[in-house]
């Protein structure tokens, strides 16, 4: 016997004809070489029916046999299942689900590349903050030169001009 209990018992889910009512040894019997009951020693066939044991508890186990009686078994939901998909291996290979399809795995490249970018632009903004406190400075300096430049304009001129053009009064003349 040169196979694994679970090739054997992908044999027998996949060459299974009544799934109402089989039995693992007759199965594997008529489908594998390995089990020539009639040309065997008799260590051979205690192998050979302890290796189909083996498979009918692997099955059982699995979920994909029912036991009926003694020796006969009934497929479930999932054996039928696993025989439509050509066995054991190939039943757990499509069972394995995927985390994410792939609108979800392109979703969330996009998400985590601009959360990453948004926390990169939080501590380090493309403008230092010293040069933020520097233009606040500035325009605070800006700011006053400007107010005083309003009031310095419209203050009204106390200070009356001398006018030349106007001639004085003769008693002053003389006086001076």
């Amino acid at each position: 016997m040169n196979k694994t209990t679970i090739e054997y018992l992908d044999i027998v889910l996949t060459k299974i004809t009544d799934i109402s009512n089989f039995i693992v040894w007759t199965v594997l019997q008529k489908e594998c070489s390995d089990f020539d009951f009639d040309n065997a020693t008799e260590d051979d066939k205690h192998l050979m029916l302890d290796e189909s044991r083996k498979v009918a508890d692997l099955g059982i186990t699995y979920g994909y046999f029912i036991k009926i009686s003694h020796a006969e078994f009934r497929l479930t939901d999932k054996g039928i299942k696993a025989k439509e998909l050509g066995g054991h291996l190939k039943y757990e290979k499509s069972a394995k689900k995927t985390p994410l399809n792939t609108y979800q795995k392109i979703y969330l490249t996009f998400f985590i590349l601009f959360g990453l970018l948004g926390i990169y632009k939080v501590f380090q903004p493309t403008v230092p903050i010293s040069d933020f406190r520097k233009l606040k400075n500035d325009i605070d300096t800006l700011n006053s030169k400007f107010d005083s430049i309003v009031k310095w304009t419209s203050k009204p001129t106390l200070e009356q001009l001398n006018d030349t053009s106007q001639t004085k009064n003769f008693d002053e003349l003389k006086n001076d």
